[in-house]
């Protein structure tokens, strides 16, 4: 068994309220790698803990995604904290640098 460090694929931020958001890979992920997505945004939850804000990892490839972990800091109230998690893959269809990994939201989120 041998590991590896893979460098940073992407990014994208948007300050346009949206129900997701995508990005497009800098570089080829190939199949076996696994893709680690760390998303921030804007609350939607009110209080802080396990929310349900970003609800899923989608990619135009139809590789799975696994939410590892998500957490709410509300600061007492929406859009006044932030919403932090992690999406995990083991890709099983090679993503190219014109494909989309996209971060679903469970509504409208403006940062």
């Amino acid at each position: 068994m041998a590991w590896a460090w893979q460098a940073h694929r992407g990014s994208a931020n948007n300050k346009t309220s949206s129900t997701s958001i995508g990005v497009s890979p800098s570089a080829v992920i190939q199949v076996n790698d696994l893709l680690l997505v760390r998303v921030a945004s804007d609350n939607l939850a009110t209080v802080d803990g396990e929310s349900n804000d970003h609800t899923s990892v989608t990619d135009n490839k139809g590789n799975s995604y696994t939410k590892l972990r998500e957490h709410t800091k509300a600061s007492g109230g929406a859009a006044a904290g932030v919403t932090v998690s992690m999406f995990m893959s083991k890709i099983t269809t090679q993503l190219e640098v014109a494909d989309t990994v996209t971060v679903n939201f469970s509504a409208a989120i403006a940062a």
